[in-house]
């Protein structure tokens, strides 16, 4: 299993430490680091590994198999509520993530850049910072902007989050306006997601947007949804009376929610959904052994990236509960060690001795340890 202490040490190094604590940063102690995949595994899927963290708040790599850290994507994670934002694609772009991140913490919005690039120069590869983003970082026309991207930001950090080297697959979400006619916001809607192909909550929201005004959606769109890991976002990418709600892991619920006839729609892995529209919502207690269930049939056919991504889910929908006490029990429970050495099974028929893999038995390592389970 790969060191996963090492891992961590080699990624902080190559972005710089110091540089990290001088954005209000703290990278991760190798002594510390089960008990913060503890707490992030606590809130969220064992697919994360914590780098750095301030508070309640983590900054985490998205793992796959075969696939290396310093080309996987980065987000910020609140292990409190919990809730995800997308920071960047990959370490080449981390720093014109963080330089926006920070930017209203320091006194002086230009010490935020300078030490922004002074880790652009650290990183083989890294993006420098564009012109666009260096303007809204120093636009100080507003004291809260720009910060992380959020369904209601405001005018500065969606300029900021829109700058190319981020390529942020949300940021530019048309302002539909929340009692715009559905049939007016799907126009909206349809142009801008018809923009960013292949990114499964863009394709939710399309769904939801439909379903609403009545539009009929594709077998094609909705599996493919269905078919996605949840690890962008938890909450809908747009709020408005023109499209259907979700909760827990909201866009996949909302899909689901709208889905005109089942028994074409949901055959095959996803059967085990049939009848149960509320597998993603937090009112379904039983949705996350559902999804093992619809992990187990893509294993069954041998798609074992197809298992994987339904486990996550599964850890995913556990890790949304709103509802803390029975969420503690549940999230506590002995299957859920289970659940995650499945996760580091299907990780590792994907690539062997995979950060991924090690990352998900960790996990459950440190919530035994921290939790007393």
């Amino acid at each position: 299993m790969p060191d996963l202490e090492d891992a961590v040490g080699a990624y902080l190094d190559l972005i710089g430490r110091s540089e990290l604590e001088k954005l209000i940063w703290e990278p991760i102690d190798p002594d510390d680091l089960d008990g913060e995949l503890a707490q992030t595994g606590f809130a969220v899927s064992p697919s994360f590994l914590p780098v750095a963290a301030y508070s309640h708040e983590a900054l985490v790599v998205h793992t796959w198999p075969g696939r290396s850290l310093t080309e996987s994507p980065v987000l910020r994670i609140d292990r409190d509520i919990p809730s995800i934002r997308v920071f960047c694609p990959s370490v080449r772009s981390l720093p014109s993530a963080l330089c926006i991140d920070r930017a209203v913490y320091l006194k002086k919005r230009s010490d935020v850049i300078e030490i922004a690039e002074r880790m652009v120069a650290r990183i083989p590869g890294a993006l420098p910072l564009s012109d666009q983003l260096r303007e809204a970082v120093l636009d100080e026309s507003s004291e809260d902007e720009p910060t992380t991207w959020h369904p209601k930001s405001g005018t500065v950090t969606r300029l900021a989050w829109s700058a190319p080297e981020l390529e942020h697959p949300f940021v530019d979400v048309p302002e539909v306006p929340w009692d715009t006619p559905a049939d007016q916001a799907l126009r909206e809607i349809e142009a801008f997601v018809a923009s960013r192909p292949g990114v499964p909550e863009l394709d939710a929201l399309l769904l939801a947007t439909q379903a609403k005004a009545s539009v009929p959606r594709t077998t094609a769109r909705t599996r493919a949804v269905l078919a996605a890991e949840a690890w962008r976002q938890l909450d809908m990418v747009k709020h408005g009376l023109w499209r259907v709600r979700g909760e827990g892991i909201a866009e996949w619920d909302a899909t689901l929610k709208q889905v005109e006839d089942p028994a074409t729609m949901l055959t095959g892995p996803f059967a085990p959904l049939i009848g149960h529209p509320d597998t993603y919502s937090t009112r379904d207690t039983e949705g996350p052994r559902r999804l093992v269930a619809v992990a187990d049939a893509f294993g069954t056919l041998g798609d074992w990236e197809g298992r994987l991504r339904q486990l996550r889910n599964a850890a995913m929908r556990i890790g949304s509960h709103w509802g803390w006490e029975e969420w503690e029990d549940r999230r506590l429970d002995p299957e859920c060690g289970t659940l995650f050495e499945a996760i580091a099974e299907a990780c590792d028929r994907i690539a062997p001795d995979s950060v991924a893999a090690a990352v998900a038995r960790r996990t459950a390592q440190g919530l035994k340890v921290r939790y007393g389970r």
